[in-house]
């Protein structure tokens, strides 16, 4: 009934009917997945609030905690959600949700140790979801292994073809590889799914001025030297790197 609602967009009443079957097992994988895909932006402290409540009735249930280190994170409670997820791996060890959920922040805070060692156990555990496993190859990548971090970027892009961040991690490592036509076709393909993606452009221009086509890098990065994505000092550095190239010294 949950999931009708939710196909309907009547959120709040697939919310209301997957919470009851929570509250009557809480142990229900995947309705507490479905409650979390439907839970609207302004819902996260709703959400957080709803584990906190019902940590009191099921004290030591794994996914009402991992459940409200979820909310909290989308929250940026970034603190509060690292702590939610270490006690879940505190307290069940051989669960691999727990450690991938805890090695996805440290990967998202850039704490690559602890987001490699923790998305090794939980690969180790039997996670196979393709996100892990780009993100797993990522941190592989960071260490300078690169062979066996190719081999989990290759995974995750089998998996999952339109997953936009494996091109980004599969296409910096093959630049690293030297590999630069593989990675040039990489970000490109990449480019074909999220064509305004940052980092993406960022690694085309990247690879084209290692390549010594530095007019075509400058073209491709001109139209976001404005933008107010994430990405955008990475594209005005790149700017400047193959203007300076160009002997434009002013402009760099």
């Amino acid at each position: 009934l949950g999931l009708a609602y939710h196909g309907n967009k009547v959120f709040a009443k697939a919310s209301e009917q997957l919470r009851r079957v929570i509250e009557s097992d809480p142990d229900m994988e995947q309705a507490w997945a479905n409650l979390v895909r439907i839970t609207e932006e302004d819902g996260w402290q709703d959400l957080a609030e709803y584990c906190e409540r019902l940590a009191d009735r099921f004290p030591g249930n794994r996914h009402v905690t991992l459940t409200h280190g979820y909310a909290l994170g989308m929250l940026n409670d970034l603190d509060g959600a690292r702590e939610k997820y270490e006690q879940v791996t505190r307290e069940f060890p051989d669960w691999g949700d727990g450690w991938n959920r805890l090695g996805l922040l440290h990967a998202r805070l850039e704490q690559n140790e602890r987001a490699l060692d923790c998305l090794g156990k939980a690969v180790e555990c039997g996670v196979d979801s393709p996100l892990t496993l780009c993100m797993y190859g990522a941190t592989l990548r960071v260490r300078g292994k690169f062979k066996e971090a190719e081999h989990y970027c290759l995974l995750a892009m089998e998996k999952a073809p339109d997953l936009v961040p494996v091109y980004i991690h599969l296409g910096t490592l093959q630049a690293l590889m030297g590999e630069l036509d593989t990675a040039l076709d990489t970000f490109r393909k990449g480019l074909e799914r999220d064509p305004d993606n940052l980092a993406l452009i960022t690694g085309v221009s990247d690879v084209l001025e290692r390549q010594a086509h530095f007019e075509d890098a400058l073209e491709i990065l001109e139209p976001y030297l404005d933008s107010d994505g994430d990405g955008v000092a990475h594209i005005i550095s790149m700017y400047a790197k193959t203007s300076n190239r160009l002997g434009q010294g002013e402009q760099a």
